[in-house]
């Protein structure tokens, strides 16, 4: 099977302009739709990785649905993929379908080690995200607290991520975190942006939004 001809059989036009605008810079998008990749997966299930290549934005999503799928992790291939990240969409998605990772979580907190001391934005966004998604917990949150305000970066997507995953210990562990960037000299606009964020949720009462003013700076 000719994969790239089948992603351009599947290509909107209209979404790929909108896919463009949410991932500045990304000149590599056919333009289909994350529902019509998911079920092109779930039609052919024969397909392989070695079957697809790394030239369009959606092959290397088409490679993290793939690995997603497979009962264990294989990390040749996650890190192969990593490698080819170049945006926040492929990054968020694929550690949104590393299922596999909720049975191997101290094995895969080791594997990201290294991603979180990477040269490159999305590698380290990589490994927040991951942070994100399955470890804000009572068994680690006291780790992620302190991991991710030992990330001092100025690249604008590890700073939402890291926002975005400071959020997310507020809303599931608020007293902790509250007291952490009480007393933790935080990044300013990371500081604000998870404020903003917890704020925003609806799992966070109003006394406990309105106590959050007090965090700014």
């Amino acid at each position: 099977m000719d994969i790239k001809k089948e992603l351009f059989k599947m290509q909107d036009k209209n979404y790929q302009e909108f896919q463009k605008r949410l991932c500045p810079g990304c000149d590599n998008i056919i333009g289909v739709r994350i529902t019509s990749l998911r079920k092109f997966v779930k039609e052919n299930k024969n397909i392989k990785l070695s079957d697809i290549g790394y030239d369009y934005y959606e092959e290397i999503m088409l490679r993290g649905m793939l690995i997603g799928k497979q009962r264990e992790l294989d990390y040749d291939a996650i890190r192969d993929t990593v490698s080819h990240i170049d945006n926040w969409a492929l990054c968020d998605t694929f550690c949104a379908d590393l299922k596999q990772v909720k049975k191997h979580k101290e094995e895969f907190l080791e594997f990201i080690q290294p991603y979180l001391k990477s040269k490159k934005e999305f590698e380290v966004r990589f490994a927040v995200i991951i942070l994100l998604d399955y470890y804000v917990d009572a068994q680690y949150i006291n780790y992620i607290l302190e991991t991710l305000s030992k990330i001092k970066r100025e690249e604008y997507y590890i700073k939402m991520g890291i926002a975005w995953c400071y959020s997310e210990c507020f809303v599931k562990f608020y007293d902790k975190t509250f007291q952490f960037f009480k007393n933790n000299d935080i990044d300013k606009f990371v500081r604000n942006k998870s404020i903003q964020k917890a704020k925003e949720s609806y799992r966070i009462s109003d006394e406990q939004k309105n106590k959050l003013n007090k965090l700014k700076v």
